[in-house]
């Protein structure tokens, strides 16, 4: 016996379980979920997906569209996923559409070589402008140049949606970061002009005697709030320290229009490449789809909106009209809502995109614990059930598939839950509705043998008998109050032929179902 209950109760591998849910699940997709519904969205990145191969494996664990993020994706890479998605189609038959996410004009840290890095609190950290290189555990750059105009000293730099605070200390240049760099990390360091890719090197600039010389660039030196792990490509919000009567710039965005030049000419070459859907980043209003509309030519081309600040959650009702569909990213909403209102805010906004018929997908942390781990959290499958369940039509994985070490199991776990909680949904709405045919069938019924009832009432008088059977009903332990169950009884007691008996017996049987039903019903109310 102990043997057997050690063989029970004997912990399995991940591979172990996997070995029996595969099957499992095989079952499920021929008897119930033929098609998942939920359908799956891969962020690919040129830095992480080289080789047709590689999105091969993506589309074979069960993604069923891509797209691309032009924070830190090239043009060039635009037309290679276009070529590999012809050939998908072409080698599997069907039809694999592509998003295109404009940059528009929100601020990221740039790429990092390790998946994500520990960084200790208290600790010195230095943002480089506008120069790409490969980040490590002291230094990284940032995207654009303006977002010094809303630093002062003491602000607060957040970065992935909260998870990792700076605290700005000064303000230096990248001659004086080199040396600092030099002096205290001469074994580890990369220095400013190590480890980078090799199309985006800038190592000096011309003069005008054609003399070379280094170029300086402006570092942010900030000190870490906490220990926390920073991850590639992560946005960037400025928090100042202001007076009460001042007001709080929660964001980097730069002064010009939502827009910019380089959004345009992304735009042009995913016209040019087929691209299926343009996603407007951090719009505000119906008046930015409007304009990017314009820059589309009437060409059949989707505009998804996308969802991630305060403006566009007030302005919801206008956008969603302009939208053909929209992203809800919650990561950037946590930054400007609070969180403990964010959730009923995005149920409204789910249930206003199904009333419209317009097409709602959710981005940001669903599965952020693979990125770099195999097994996703509790609350992440819990979260991710809720998703399904309030008919989500698209979920995007963003950094699990982007620059996450385990990109094709954080797909097929994605799958696999959502492919559950639509089975789950599916027997419930099947046996919800077993139940409702059953109850309706007893209900007609019932009103039948009333009928019944009322008519054998005028043939037999049951109130000179009703006393001498009382102990028997007593036995029989029934409600006095049901009539119907009486007279039937008493029907049944009294009468002599037969056929009288053929006829009211299985009206009474049929009546103490009905009302064993009924009591039932009343005990779990």
């Amino acid at each position: 016996m102990s043997d057997e209950k050690n063989k029970k109760n004997k912990i399995k591998l991940r591979n172990e379980l996997l070995e029996f849910e595969n099957e499992y699940y095989d079952n499920i997709k021929k008897k119930i979920v033929r098609t998942r519904r939920t359908k799956i969205i891969a962020t690919v990145s040129q830095d992480r997906y080289t080789t047709y191969d590689q999105i091969k494996a993506l589309y074979k664990s069960g993604v069923n569209s891509f797209l691309i993020n032009m924070s830190y994706c090239h043009k060039q890479f635009i037309t290679q996923i276009s070529l590999w998605r012809n050939q998908l189609e072409e080698e599997f038959n069907t039809f694999i559409p592509i998003t295109c996410v404009l940059k528009s004009n929100l601020a990221r840290i740039g790429f990092l070589q390790q998946a994500q890095i520990f960084l200790k609190k208290d600790q010195e950290y230095r943002l480089i402008l506008k120069k790409d290189i490969l980040g490590d555990q002291y230094i990284c750059s940032i995207d654009q140049l303006n977002i010094k105009r809303n630093l002062v000293i003491n602000s607060k730099i957040i970065i992935d949606y909260g998870l990792v605070s700076l605290t700005v200390i000064k303000l230096e240049k990248s001659s004086d970061t080199l040396n600092y760099l030099k002096e205290n990390f001469p074994n580890e360091i990369q220095y400013l002009n190590g480890k980078f890719k090799k199309k985006q090197k800038i190592y000096t600039t011309q003069n005008k005697n054609g003399e070379k010389k280094p170029q300086i660039y402006d570092v942010i030196v900030c000190k870490v709030d906490g220990d926390c792990f920073l991850k590639s490509y992560k946005p960037i919000f400025i928090q100042k320290n202001t007076n009460p009567n001042e007001e709080e710039d929660n964001n980097t965005e730069e002064e010009n229009d939502l827009i910019q030049q380089k959004d345009k000419e992304d735009i042009k070459i995913a016209l040019q490449n087929d691209i299926d859907c343009i996603c407007i980043a951090n719009v505000e209003n119906s008046d930015d789809l409007k304009y990017a509309r314009e820059l589309l030519n009437d060409k059949n081309i989707k505009l998804i909106a996308k969802i991630q600040n305060q403006a566009a959650v007030k302005n919801f009702d206008e956008i969603i009209k302009e939208a053909d569909a929209l992203i809800i990213a919650r990561g950037y909403l946590t930054v400007q809502i609070p969180v403990e209102k964010l959730h009923y805010i995005q149920k409204e906004m789910f249930q206003k995109c199904i009333q419209q018929r317009k097409i709602v997908m959710v981005s940001c942390n669903i599965l952020e614990c693979m990125v770099s781990s195999l097994l996703p959290m509790t609350c992440e499958v819990g979260e991710i059930f809720n998703l399904v369940s309030e008919c989500v039509d698209n979920i995007i994985l963003s950094s699990e598939t982007a620059f996450g070490n385990f990109p094709v199991q954080a797909i097929e776990t994605l799958s696999r839950i959502c492919i559950e909680t639509e089975a789950n949904q599916i027997l419930k709405n099947k046996e919800e509705k077993k139940i409702k045919e059953i109850q309706t069938f007893l209900s007609t019924l019932k009103q039948l043998i009333q009928l019944y009832i009322q008519l054998l009432k005028h043939l037999i008088i049951y109130k000179p008998v009703q006393q001498q059977y009382l102990a028997r009903l007593e036995i029989l332990h029934l409600n006095y109050q049901n009539q119907g169950l009486l007279v039937l009884l008493l029907l049944l007691l009294h009468v002599k032929n037969w056929q009288d008996i053929l006829i009211i017996y299985p009206l009474l049987v049929l009546e103490c179902l009905i009302h064993q039903v009924e009591v039932r019903n009343q005990q779990e109310k």
